[in-house]
């Protein structure tokens, strides 16, 4: 499979970002799950690409998955991540026709930005 994994850029697609978390998530909302992204909308997805490091997973150019890595946020509601050790993973997903696929497994940048130096 010709697979590019890399930041988001400033050129790059909200809308279509924002498509592929729904259907991503699709299952998870039929099942009646509300988690954040199956119903965030664009301007959600551009605050949380702005809150961290966000990934995509592209296959002929086309979105077929992402990831946002944060650190922790001293301004969280939440006080677990205002703790310093803490980091996140978040809108996590591979598109429906690409699950099982291993996109994450073998890509070198989504492994180093396990790495604490390297989350933003």
């Amino acid at each position: 499979m010709d697979l590019t994994i890399r930041e988001f850029e400033a050129g790059d697609d909200v809308e279509k970002l924002t498509d592929l978390i729904h259907a991503a998530y699709a299952p998870h909302a039929a099942a009646g799950l509300k988690y954040w992204a199956t119903h965030q909308t664009v301007e959600d997805t551009k605050k949380r690409i702005a809150s961290g490091t966000c990934l995509l997973a592209l296959h002929n150019q086309e979105y077929i998955g992402t990831a946002l890595f944060r650190r922790h946020n001293p301004e969280s509601k939440l006080p677990l991540y205002r703790e310093p050790s803490v980091r996140a993973l978040a809108q996590f997903c591979v598109a429906p026709a690409y699950k099982g696929r291993g996109v994450w497994q073998s890509d070198s940048r989504s492994r180093s930005c396990l790495n604490e130096s390297s989350w933003s």
